[in-house]
């Protein structure tokens, strides 16, 4: 599968992907978001995944 994509792109001259790399995270960097933040997201999310299923 990973070859065939590879030669798709090659084909339409696109740049081939290759996901994150170790130049791409800073560890020193500050959180973006506070753990309050995530504990109402998950709450969040999981309501409306009882309310719609």
């Amino acid at each position: 599968m990973i070859q065939k994509l590879t030669i798709i792109f090659q084909n339409q001259n696109y740049p081939i992907p290759y996901g994150f790399t170790e130049d791409d995270v800073n560890l020193s960097s500050p959180k973006l978001f506070t753990d309050n933040y995530y504990s109402i997201l998950f709450t969040s999310m999981e309501w409306c995944r009882i309310r719609f299923i």
